[in-house]
């Protein structure tokens, strides 16, 4: 049987002849005869209704209003953008858009667990060894102890940061920042994989052109929106992403450092203390009552390990290995006493002056043993945290220091070629290089306006603890939509799309005019495969489980290539053809093929050429009106044939989403993580961040880098969906303003 379609009627009626134009689509999508430029509507004022829209978004653009008492005007304008996942013209249309309307806030048709989506599968942009983290801590370190600094004092220390994007080799040299203390003996990194609470950064940078030359021309950003009353600016040249992956947790492992035994000290006072009101004298008198009661302890401890270690003279022999086994102990335990007065020192000369806070205690000569204690005036170019023994630990090497080396191994090049270690070094440090002048910071005239904070490390682990590591999500569902969507893919191989394009494109024009926050407002995919699975089930009842142990496994999973066949045995068996089909098989695919029925159209539709594909999804009527007839496109919203399908994956969804983006334009919680733009070492970045007071399990606590505020009174919201969403979003609109981001009814499994 052959199928054929008109443009934008319902599923049912989408009706073509093999080889011509099919419409397909569970996604918007816009047709875009002659796209614009991007940066061509930069400088004009945003667009503010459907009748401003270029003629080429009309037809996929649905324009909705949302009050607003924050807003300009009283009210936020909402932007419905269909599209679709397979069209070169649809990533284009959502740049167009983006660009007209400027938004503050996007919206798209995405989850957390499909963020896998922003990172192009084929040519990844990633910074090269580059990771960032929500955990950043130090193991070893005595907690209890008064004399040692805490934590977060020598996590100031180095470049390692929570939320920042840190390198291997910055990892490397925080190792050597820790060991130049003069605190530790040895230091050494360990990362922790990512979990379920994680998610990557993204950074913008310029597209990687090849063109050297080019690269290195700047990217210069002009404030045109705000010439035009807009408040959101944008470059003058295109986008690209970069993927900065999450780490679990990144620790580093320290051990505190041996010294030898202090034998004498001598303490000085610096000029820059002649006023203070404490003599030198008054500091050597409690630097030499340390020292005897350290010379006394060690005596003491040195005495009462001897006596409980004594052996009978019968076993003379061994004792001496023994002893000098005791030996070494004791000499350790001494070193480890070297240490402890040190930072007793630095404590008590400190406090004998009114503010010692401001005094810094440097300590020479711990190599031999005669100390030299000079006492001085913090100065501005000293460290948060200055222990006073950084002197002997210069570089972070010294003696009793383990100084940290990095590993380094040739490089592979062919079967008889090794390129060694040191060239590869020079030449990852090269694209580093090349890699950093493609940094992009915020356009000009960008602020910041997300108010938000990042997690403590307390509210991580507990997080942590809590979270499930993988959804729970439903086998049947999954193994249906997985094979669908490598089917959709091949159609958009055909249109020289990869998966994920037209969110990439959402993200690339959010970073292009400045908006502040991307929202991920799609349902989580395991509510929605299960709710699938209990919504297929109920409307096949009995037959479709009957057919699914013969079919399922071997038509469905092994056979895709075959799919014709299965649709012609289909037909046989239901006109009771036993010479093509037999007995049960036959019985089970009849039964069955209302769920197989969809795989066949959409494997057709994965067989069109790339022209013929652009033509099936483009939106030949307004979304924006006919409210009261689905708009669902032949092939590529095929699933949606699926006994039960409409109500989980498009209904529900509508709403969803619906109440996201009117909790957005209203200035509300939407309950749904997004990710919120700010700025790291002078470039723009994205931050996966829930939202401050989530209610939903769409946006568990303790999630992504930390909880943001939604934008208070945006001029407008853009929101990215597929084109069988739009009719139904804007039908809910008045609806879901009511019940804005209010999603647990539908976060629901029955």
């Amino acid at each position: 049987m052959m199928l054929s379609h008109s443009a934008g009627t319902s599923v049912t009626s989408h009706r073509a002849a093999p080889g011509r134009c099919r419409q397909r689509g569970c996604l918007l999508r816009v047709h875009i005869a002659t796209p614009d430029k991007v940066a061509s509507t930069a400088a004009a004022a945003p667009v503010t209704s459907w009748q401003q829209l270029p003629t080429d978004l009309r037809n996929a653009t649905a324009v909705l209003e949302a009050p607003n008492p924050a807003a300009p005007g009283g009210v936020t304008r909402v932007f419905v953008l269909g599209v679709s996942h397979v069209s070169q013209v649809s990533c284009d249309q959502i740049k167009q858009l983006v660009h007209a309307v400027r938004p503050e806030v996007v919206m798209v048709e995405l989850c957390k667990e499909r963020l896998g989506l922003l990172v192009d599968p084929v040519n990844p942009e990633r910074r090269l060894d580059t990771w960032h983290c929500r955990k950043v801590m130090l193991d070893g370190v005595p907690a209890d102890d008064p004399l040692w600094p805490q934590q977060t004092q020598l996590l100031e220390l180095i470049a390692s940061r929570i939320g920042a994007a840190v390198t291997t080799q910055e990892i490397e040299l925080d190792c050597a920042r820790l060991l130049a203390t003069g605190l530790f003996g040895k230091a050494r990194p360990a990362a922790m994989n990512a979990g379920r609470g994680e998610a990557p950064q993204f950074g913008a940078v310029k597209p990687d052109t090849g063109d050297e030359e080019e690269q290195q021309q700047p990217n210069p950003a002009a404030a045109a929106g705000a010439e035009a009353g807009s408040g959101v600016t944008s470059y003058t040249g295109e986008v690209a992403l970069q993927l900065v992956p999450p780490l679990g947790s990144l620790k580093f492992i320290v051990e505190p450092r041996k010294l030898p035994l202090v034998s004498s000290i001598e303490v000085r006072l610096d000029s820059s203390l002649k006023d203070a009101g404490v003599d030198a004298a008054q500091l050597q008198s409690v630097a030499s009552g340390l020292l005897e009661a350290a010379a006394a302890e060690a005596k003491s401890a040195a005495a009462a390990k001897a006596a409980a270690d004594g052996k009978a003279e019968e076993e003379k022999d061994k004792e001496k290995d023994k002893e000098e086994e005791e030996r070494e102990k004791d000499k350790g335990a001494d070193t480890d006493s070297s240490l402890k007065l040190y930072l007793q020192l630095r404590a008590q000369l400190a406090a004998a002056f009114p503010q010692p806070d401001h005094i810094v205690v440097a300590f020479s000569g711990v190599e031999s043993g005669r100390v030299e204690v000079l006492v001085r005036a913090r100065r501005d170019a000293d460290s948060a945290y200055v222990s006073g023994l950084e002197g002997s630990a210069e570089g972070g090497e010294g003696l009793g220091i383990d100084s940290f080396k990095p590993q380094r191994t040739s490089v592979q090049l062919s079967p008889g070629m090794l390129l060694p270690a040191e060239a590869a070094e020079r030449l990852a440090a090269a694209r580093a290089a090349r890699q950093a002048e493609r940094v992009l910071p915020p356009p000009a005239g960008w602020e910041r306006r997300t108010q938000f904070r990042l997690w403590s490390q307390d509210e991580v682990s507990t997080a942590d603890a809590r979270l499930p590591a993988n959804p729970v999500a439903d086998t049947f569902a999954q193994l249906m939509t997985g094979l669908y969507s490598r089917l959709q893919a091949a159609a958009g191989d055909a249109a020289g799309i990869t998966s994920g394009a037209a969110w990439r494109a959402a993200l690339e024009a959010a970073c292009e005019v400045g908006s502040q926050q991307v929202l991920l407002g799609d349902r989580p995919s395991d509510v929605t495969q299960r709710r699938l699975a209990v919504g297929i089930s109920a409307a096949s009842g009995g037959r479709l489980a009957a057919s699914l142990g013969l079919l399922l496994a071997g038509i469905v999973s092994a056979a895709t290539h075959a799919l014709p066949d299965v649709e012609a045995a289909a037909g046989s068996a239901a006109a009771g053809d036993a010479g093509i089909v037999v007995g049960s098989a036959a019985a089970a695919l009849a039964l069955a093929w209302p769920v197989l029925a969809p795989f066949v159209e959409v494997w057709r539709f994965s067989r069109l050429s790339g022209e013929e594909v652009e033509a099936a999804v483009a939106i030949k009527e307004p979304l924006q009106e006919r409210l009261d007839q689905p708009f669902f496109v032949w092939g590529e919203d095929a699933l949606l044939k699926w006994p039960g399908a409409v109500t989980p994956l498009i209904e529900e969804r509508d709403a969803y989403m619906a109440r996201v983006v009117a909790a957005a334009a209203q200035g509300s919680n939407p309950n749904v993580p997004a990710y919120v733009a700010d700025q790291d070492d002078g470039q723009l970045i994205w931050r996966y961040m829930v939202p401050e007071g989530a209610t939903a399990s769409s946006a568990p606590a303790g999630a992504g880098d930390g909880p943001y505020v939604p934008l208070a009174g945006p001029t407008a919201v853009v929101s990215v969906v597929g084109s069988a969403h739009v009719r139904g979003m804007v039908q809910r609109w008045q609806e879901s303003l009511a019940a804005a981001g209010q999603l647990d009814e539908l976060l629901t499994v029955e």
